[in-house]
């Protein structure tokens, strides 16, 4: 706890601000793609990605909807901490965001893609009573209902791959802290096909693009030309804690 408090106050507040503002852009991108394809017709193309002899082995378990919910949190932390690996490696993680949200803003507009929670089984389990049911039918009612879209790839299981990559082997970053991101990483993507919120080939999709953009990202190395920058609100959390304190 001491070594995360450490932490904490080392992260710079631009990085802090940050974190909350890549989270609405993420949830953005999947909004406005399903606008645009819903105003352009395109969403008539939907289909489903559905392979039988996987996807329907795969139970559905409605605790993993807590994992579900819980990822939103997971990733504004994930893009603060991010932080105390350097500008340039930050700027390279912007960037790798950049390049997934434009690739699936496509895949969302020109290939639809949909799933059916009522087929699948999610909505009756959606209106059976108790607390974990009534929070899986909150978040199907804000997202379709009986029909789920915008699935390939998996954003949830993308952002949770883009994170891991940018924090493991960093010795910055504590090993606890890079352990709980691996393993908040791979039960986020199973919270997904367990919820009945995608299929498993969105989540190979997701984690693909995450790897196949940090690669990318990796050998442009946009971010190196950063890593002296002085930018605005460099003042670590802190710095400005202890200025309130007085």
């Amino acid at each position: 706890m001491k070594k995360l408090r450490e932490m904490i106050r080392k992260l710079p507040l631009w990085a802090v601000i940050a974190g909350p503002v890549i989270l609405i852009l993420q949830y953005g991108v999947y909004l406005l793609g399903e606008l645009i394809s819903h105003l352009t017709g395109t969403d008539q193309w939907a289909f489903a990605c559905k392979i039988p002899a996987l996807d329907d082995r795969i139970p559905l378990v409605p605790a993993f909807i807590l994992i579900y919910v819980l990822s939103f949190a997971f990733w504004i932390g994930e893009y603060i901490i991010i932080a105390l690996t350097g500008k340039r490696r930050y700027v390279n993680f912007l960037y790798v965001l950049a390049v997934c949200y434009a690739i699936c803003f496509l895949f969302f507009i020109f290939m639809p893609t949909y799933i059916d929670r009522l087929a699948e089984g999610g909505i009756a389990a959606a209106q059976q009573p108790g607390f974990i049911n009534w929070i899986m039918k909150f978040i199907y009612r804000s997202d379709g209902w009986e029909t789920g879209r915008n699935l390939l790839p998996s954003l949830h299981c993308l952002a949770s791959a883009v994170c891991y990559l940018f924090v493991r082997k960093r010795p910055e970053i504590a090993r606890g802290v890079r352990v709980y991101t691996l393993i908040g990483a791979v039960l986020i993507c199973l919270s997904t096909v367990f919820t009945k919120q995608h299929y498993v080939i969105d989540v190979f999709a997701g984690i693909a693009l995450a790897l196949s953009s940090y690669w990318l990202i990796g050998r442009l190395d946009p971010g190196r030309k950063y890593e002296t920058a002085q930018w605005p609100l460099e003042k670590t959390a802190g710095e400005w804690l202890d200025e309130r304190k007085k």
